[in-house]
């Protein structure tokens, strides 16, 4: 399986919480959600 490395930055606040409320949990669905809205606010 191949991987790529990358850095990123954030530039707008992330709120992070797992189930419990506690725990911070970033998940893949989340990443997809934060994109769609970036990418429709360009048009």
């Amino acid at each position: 399986m191949k991987s790529i490395k990358f850095t990123l930055e954030t530039i707008t606040p992330l709120f992070l919480a797992g189930a419990d409320g506690q725990t911070p949990e970033l998940r893949p669905p989340s990443i997809k959600g934060m994109m769609r809205f970036w990418w429709r606010a360009e048009d």
